[in-house]
């Protein structure tokens, strides 16, 4: 699969974040880039989240399965049973044996009919509390996900996340406001316009309250960190971003108090929302950066604020103990899992927080220690 073919659907993704109804013509070009003939976004929790999506090659399946096959679903039960967590990605293969799969009448009467086969399923925090699931689909007699698709899966999963969250928040400031406009401007998050240059063409009054604090505005009107030690972090967030290949969110340290939660958001794709922001920002190529203040919400623990990182409760449990100079070996031990589990935690640690060695996380654990810390000024 050629890297073009991934940023065009990272790009097809941030423009659902902007107009929801972007979503099927998106998971379309997820399935393409992970070999699938199919995708679903699912709402989990609460189940009004967001409404449900499928991709064209899904919509027949789809009415099917809402038609009576739904209670005939042995993967939901397999889940729970499983414990599925926000994070951990999901195979047919992990929830049954082959002999089961070959005797079940949803695999062998429903899906086959349909030309489907296995699938795979990752639960997707969307950065305010809810969730949802995205499901993709093999076809018949195609067998399992290989190890590149499913890393495909992971690598889409933050962009999925960051796009969900923008669908909520700009929802609800909506409901709030009245107008897109009304909406940006008295969105609870703060939310700064940048054009392809990296200059805010726009700040709206929750951003302004956050200002001079950790972060402010140069004289040209470029983001900038106060801490010497940060501007090399924002300037990297920033500069992927405006690549088309963000690197997720991070934690802005400040001379006072608690961090700032950063998360640099491309501005992709057609709709009224998209339209609207880029003609605000004056280019085509802008991004949002959104800004939220860790100390509303109190001190967080090192694997809390992990967890705001982008990781799954299992990711930041195993990175908190390798941050602290645990072995790898000492940390399977505390948490009572294999080697291979801690193994696999890992690689979606560096990959999710663009670490290439183990001292790079012992740093930003030390950091955010530094933040847990009562007697902090």
């Amino acid at each position: 699969m050629a890297e073009s073919s991934f940023l065009a659907c990272i790009d097809a993704v941030y423009a659902a974040g902007l107009d929801p109804e972007l979503w099927p013509e998106a998971l379309g070009q997820v399935s393409e880039v992970t070999a699938s003939v199919g995708a679903l976004l699912i709402p989990v929790f609460p189940a009004e989240a967001i409404p449900l999506v499928v991709s064209e090659r899904l919509e027949e399946a789809n009415r099917d399965y809402g038609a009576g096959w739904a209670q005939y679903d042995s993967r939901v039960l397999a889940s729970h049973r499983l414990a599925l967590r926000p994070g951990l990605l999901v195979t047919d293969t992990a929830l049954f044996t082959p002999e089961e799969i070959a005797r079940d009448p949803f695999y062998q009467d429903f899906l086959r009919r349909h030309g489907l086969g296995l699938g795979a399923y990752r639960l997707i925090p969307d950065g305010t509390g809810a969730l949802a699931s995205v499901s993709l689909m093999r076809g018949f007699g195609c067998g399992t996900f290989d190890g590149d698709e499913l890393l495909r899966v992971d690598r889409l999963s933050g962009h999925l996340a960051r796009a969900l969250g923008v669908n909520a928040r700009l929802a609800e400031a909506r409901r709030l406001a009245g107008t897109l406009a009304e909406a940006i401007e008295h969105l609870g998050t703060g939310l700064i316009l940048l054009d392809d240059r990296g200059c805010a063409r726009f700040v709206n009054a929750s951003a302004h309250r956050l200002l001079g604090d950790g972060l402010d505005l140069s004289r040209d009107r470029h983001p900038v960190a106060h801490m010497p030690t940060e501007r090399p972090r924002l300037a990297a967030l920033l500069a992927a971003a405006l690549s088309g290949q963000p690197t997720g969110p991070l934690l802005l340290a400040r001379p006072q108090g608690a961090p700032l939660h950063l998360d640099a958001v491309p501005i992709h794709g057609r709709g009224a929302a998209a339209d609207t922001l880029s003609a605000t920002a004056g280019t085509r190529h802008a991004i949002m950066l959104l800004l939220r203040d860790t100390a509303r919400s109190g001190p967080a623990s090192t694997v809390d604020q992990l967890r705001q990182l982008g990781l799954s409760l299992a990711e930041a449990r195993v990175a908190d103990l390798i941050g602290q100079g645990q072995s790898p070996a000492d940390a399977a031990d505390a948490l009572a899992v294999g080697m291979a589990t801690v193994r696999t935690h890992l690689k979606a640690i560096n990959l999710k927080l663009g670490l290439s060695r183990q001292g790079e996380l012992v740093a930003l654990v030390m950091r955010l220690a530094g933040w847990t810390r009562p007697d902090r000024p």
